[in-house]
């Protein structure tokens, strides 16, 4: 699929046009903001993994690396939370 495509069918909703739907703002306001990560086939955006290895992540920032997700681990172990229920920002 395209990027022209996808634009197209997001804007393709029926409310589109009417001036109490905030869906347009949102659209116009985020979407080039995601384009990138959503339609490039150039690394980092292909592979999944840390930052510093050369992949991405939506579970951890960017600037999260290894020792700190150690750290990361005991702190939710200890308090019973699993770690693939979390999403960690530093």
């Amino acid at each position: 699929m395209t990027l022209e495509k996808f634009k197209a069918i997001l804007y393709s909703h029926p409310n589109i046009a009417r001036s109490e739907n905030f869906l347009k703002h949102y659209l116009d306001k985020l979407l080039p903001q995601l384009e990138r990560e959503i339609f490039s086939l150039e690394k980092p955006y292909t592979q999944l993994n840390f930052p510093d290895e050369g992949g991405v992540t939506a579970y951890f920032s960017r600037n999260i690396t290894k020792e700190d997700l150690a750290v990361i681990t005991v702190f939710l172990r200890h308090i019973k939370v699993d770690i693939l229920n979390t999403r960690a920002f530093k």
